[in-house]
């Protein structure tokens, strides 16, 4: 679902996403997706102040389940933020380094530690 959706949400912004990663905040109260992406280029204005609304719509699309919960308050709306350029090959290069074989890194699609998420919260570029 995901793959699907960043894909539609990608193509209705125009900008080339080169990474991602999502966290499910559930110290926020209702719960909401955060989404940390790494794009080619920068988002343009126009497009910037719709991009939550964006990305919300195309996860609810491939995720009915997602829409419903946004609609009756279950979820809140999500929270994008893009990442410095090269913040996964970076992340990549890191593990490589820590002794972590080339073919056992695996892409960062669910941030599930506290250490990814400290990681990807210091290459915050901008907060949507």
């Amino acid at each position: 679902h995901i793959t699907n959706a960043i894909k539609l949400f990608e193509s209705e912004i125009g900008t080339n996403i080169l990474d991602y990663s999502l966290y499910a905040d559930t110290d926020y109260v209702p719960a909401r997706i955060v989404a940390f992406i790494e794009t080619e280029e920068n988002i343009s204005k126009n497009i910037s102040n719709n991009l939550v609304s964006i990305f919300d719509k195309n996860l609810a699309k491939v995720n009915a389940e997602h829409g419903r919960m946004l609609r009756v308050g279950e979820s809140s709306k999500s929270i994008i933020y893009t990442v410095k350029p090269g913040t996964y090959a970076k992340y990549r290069e890191n593990k490589i380094k820590s002794g972590i074989p080339t073919n056992q890194i695996k892409a960062v699609r669910f941030i599930d530690t506290e250490e990814k998420l400290d990681y990807f919260k210091k290459a915050i570029l901008e907060k949507y």
